[in-house]
């Protein structure tokens, strides 16, 4: 029986929503290293110490972090209340006016408003389960085939964001290009996919429930996963490489500038890079490994080869190195990711889709948001101690893996 064909008409406005949150993610790096890690910029005081700077950076990454984990629950409780289409539009608005937040907060050199902007930013990108729940519903078949195409969105967008950054903040280019070109240019495009959302995505009718907004819901849904009989196995195991995984990617540029010191221009260049990675994880690799293995065995084996190719780059300390090896740990970690979520979507009945796409998203967000914030004490142990954290979770969560792979081997995706 032949799949049926994916609907592109209507996931196209989605995508475009998730492709906005993965520049809104990726944006920042070059910039953040580019403010608050180089020592020649004149954006923080010169009397804050190098230490105070790599907190600053932690914290900044962190608050975004933060407000994406408990928004991804709170803004699914409002799409319940008024409709997918409603709550993605105020996602989109919001995102825009973040950005244009960050803006003034480059210009005017105020720390305080760039912790505003990233945190508006953070709780906008909680539209991402939304968006994912959404396309699931619109398209039949192939779950793996829909989720490698929400995270081959959201991987363009990482792709975007830095390399846009990188163009956009170089005055060589154009005399006006700066910092502050860069998020205005990200708003122009989130308000103009709100104008695309409102006149072509077609809700799909579903009935709306009046309930109370909890804003601790994030919490309780991370602990649910850990209780759900279906699900505690997998979230232990996807929570520790999670984890790795967050260490290695907000903390590789850093760790290049430091070891290597390269231009902000080279770190955007790098982060898209990284991005490559991620499309060909979020497409190719998913599909290979939905034919020739038990997603359990495949996303360990995934896991696995991640994790080398983090251990060989911190080991080798090698530039050239660090750019050839970072494509195939990126594509094979986020290969697993998408295999990890497939496999949530399929441990659950169909009506509980947006329940446990939320359940991945803040799983995810939380070991995001951890390792951003535990990074900055780390950089000022060790440079390479947030690489060193990268691979010891990813080692710890595939040993687990290994030892509960029993209890995930029945899962099978379609």
């Amino acid at each position: 029986m032949s799949m049926p064909k994916y609907n592109w008409k209507s996931s196209f406005p989605l995508m475009l929503v998730l492709f906005i949150d993965g520049m809104g993610i990726a944006i920042v790096f070059p910039i953040l290293n580019s403010i608050l890690l180089n020592p020649h910029s004149s954006f923080l005081s010169v009397l804050y110490s190098n230490q105070d700077k790599n907190i600053f950076y932690a914290l900044v990454l962190a608050v975004f972090l933060f407000s994406a984990f408990f928004a991804s629950t709170l803004l699914g409780d409002l799409s319940d209340q008024i409709g997918r289409k409603k709550t993605l539009l105020i996602c989109l608005i919001g995102s825009a006016f973040s950005f244009v937040l960050t803006a003034i907060a480059f210009i005017a050199h105020s720390l305080t408003l760039l912790f505003i902007g990233r945190a508006v930013d953070g709780f906008t990108t909680g539209s991402q389960p939304i968006a994912q729940a959404a396309i699931l519903d619109i398209n039949d078949g192939s779950k793996v085939r829909s989720i490698g195409y929400i995270y081959c969105a959201l991987s363009a967008g990482l792709v975007a964001g830095p390399l846009l950054a990188g163009v956009l903040m170089n005055k060589s280019l154009v005399s006006w290009f700066s910092l502050a070109t860069v998020m205005w240019f990200a708003a122009i495009i989130s308000i103009s996919n709100a104008f695309l959302l409102l006149l072509t995505y077609k809700e799909k009718k579903y009935l709306l429930k009046k309930k109370q907004i909890d804003p601790l819901r994030s919490i309780r849904l991370v602990f649910a996963a850990f209780k759900h009989s279906a699900l505690k196995s997998l979230s232990v195991v996807f929570l520790l490489c999670q984890l790795g995984w967050s260490f290695f990617y907000t903390y590789i540029t850093v760790y290049v500038l430091k070891v290597f010191h390269i231009s902000a221009a080279n770190t955007a260049s790098l982060m898209g890079v990284v991005g490559m990675g991620f499309v060909i994880g979020s497409i190719f690799l998913p599909k290979i490994l939905a034919k020739r293995f038990q997603p359990i065995t495949g996303v360990l084996f995934m896991y696995s080869a991640s994790v080398l190719f983090m251990l060989v780059i911190v080991l080798v300390k090698n530039q050239i190195l660090v750019w050839l090896l970072i494509v195939p740990a990126v594509a094979t970690n986020i290969a697993a990711y998408v295999t990890v979520t497939a496999m949530y979507s399929q441990l659950v009945d169909k009506q509980d889709q947006g329940w446990v796409m939320g359940v991945s998203v803040s799983i995810a967000c939380l070991g995001l948001a951890l390792a951003a914030l535990s990074g900055g004490w780390l950089l000022n142990i060790n440079t390479v101690a947030p690489m060193i954290a990268a691979v010891i979770f990813t080692v710890l969560g595939v040993l687990i893996g290994f030892m509960l792979r029993v209890n995930l081997s029945s899962v099978d995706l379609v």
